[in-house]
């Protein structure tokens, strides 16, 4: 049996007088038509929900924003995606429907990995996002699931495997094969397919680009071609990550899962004598008394998923929203993949400041609804989280824009 496990690794910096409470989602239907939301850190669904398809007639949309000075664009990852025939999701770059179109999605462009994130261009100053969906009367589906997310203004970064340079080349789903004393190598293309907004504002080069292999065993190579042998067969979990001259980062996540397989043949025994014309049974398995004897091999490969930018609380306790997300999203598992038992989450890790910890309630929350609260709200505890601000009565005169402390 295939046990998914997954290291989940949230990095936040919160500063926050706040009880978590409500599910981190917005969806798009009669009450937020034509609205514009401050959606850092969220679950967006269609009118369905998390679990339903959603309804007929409807021309619906909704504009996103940030109210971070530092990430200041709307960024939006699509986990799924279904719709029916003649359905269409459109988003804008921009402030409303006037705004130019950055994607359709449709069953003649459905989602892939390719195009499963959408986000403000640098040609967009405002960083937001307008989404629009159209659905006629003849048919409904599932819809999609995604979360939202805030990020700098930067050029696009969208990697681009080089297929010559690359070997053995993935599967379909993202997985490498290899034999235990096979060499991986791995290269991605600097041209303008990589840098589609190259010199709009700066320029990205090699010269100024640092392109990290993280190799899934705690060896990060550096450069856009790089071949590396694991010592021990096992599974690996490899990733890209491109960081130009402004530290902005590759746009679509470039991710592969490694296999490598050790030879499960562990002897051969004597074949017994025959004549030309006899003929014998060769039997293989993990019996000694076997012809071909087989020590099967097997491994686990663990998934990790970060949410690398801040996610900033207001001082409460009369916060405009009374929970903040923080979505971490997942591709390296068999679409329709599902947690099956707590003990396949290895890790949950958070980085913060908050100067009482008896404020704060924890929640994890999975794409289809369904939660489980970590540490409930109740009063107690009054460690410090990190180095935070503390000021009990309102605003500390010392730190007048509210800035978080070091977590």
């Amino acid at each position: 049996m295939k046990r998914l496990k997954l290291s989940i690794l949230f990095s936040l910096i919160i500063s926050t007088t706040i009880a978590f409470g409500q599910n981190p989602t917005i969806n798009l239907n009669a009450s937020t038509h034509n609205t514009s939301v401050s959606a850092c850190g969220y679950w967006f669904y269609d009118d369905g929900g998390s679990g339903g398809n959603y309804s007929n007639n409807q021309d619906r949309w909704i504009t996103f924003y940030s109210p971070d000075p530092t990430y200041t664009h709307v960024k939006i990852e699509f986990a799924s995606m279904d719709l029916a025939a003649g359905d269409t999701l459109i988003i804008y770059d921009g402030p409303n429907t006037s705004s130019p179109v950055l994607i359709r999605y449709s069953q003649a462009n459905p989602l892939t990995p390719a195009n499963s994130a959408v986000q403000a261009t640098i040609n967009n100053p405002g960083g937001r996002l307008t989404v629009r969906f159209k659905a006629d009367g003849t048919g409904n589906a599932a819809g999609w699931n995604s979360a939202i997310g805030c990020i700098k203004m930067c050029q696009r970064i969208t990697p681009v495997l080089d297929s010559i340079l690359t070997n053995p080349l993935p599967t379909t789903d993202y997985y490498i094969n290899l034999c235990a004393y096979d060499t991986l190598t791995l290269a991605v293309k600097t041209d303008s397919s990589t840098f589609p907004d190259n010199h709009i504002i700066y320029n990205q080069t090699l010269a100024n680009t640092t392109f990290a292999w993280d190799m899934g065993d705690g060896t990060t190579l550096y450069g856009p071609v790089v071949s590396y042998h694991y010592n021990i067969p096992s599974g690996y979990n490899v990733s890209l990550s491109i960081i130009d001259t402004m530290g902005c980062t590759n746009t679509l996540s470039f991710n592969f899962r490694v296999r490598i397989s050790d030879n499960p043949i562990t002897g051969v025994n004597p074949v017994p004598d025959i004549c030309e014309g006899d003929s014998i049974i060769l039997t293989s398995g993990i019996n000694l008394g076997n012809i071909v004897v087989i020590d099967p091999f097997t491994n686990e490969v663990t998934a990790q998923g970060i949410y690398d930018s801040i996610t900033f609380i207001p001082d409460g306790p009369n916060c405009p929203t009374q929970c903040y997300g923080t979505p971490v999203s997942f591709d390296q598992f068999p679409p329709g993949a599902t947690v099956q038992q707590a003990t396949d989450i290895e890790s949950i890790c958070i980085s913060m400041e908050h100067s009482f910890a008896g404020d704060l309630s924890f929640r994890i929350i999975c794409p289809n609804g369904q939660s489980v609260i970590l540490d409930s709200y109740d009063q107690s505890g009054g460690n410090f989280l990190g180095e935070a601000w503390d000021y009990s009565s309102g605003c500390d005169p010392n730190n007048p824009q509210n800035a978080p402390g070091t977590p």
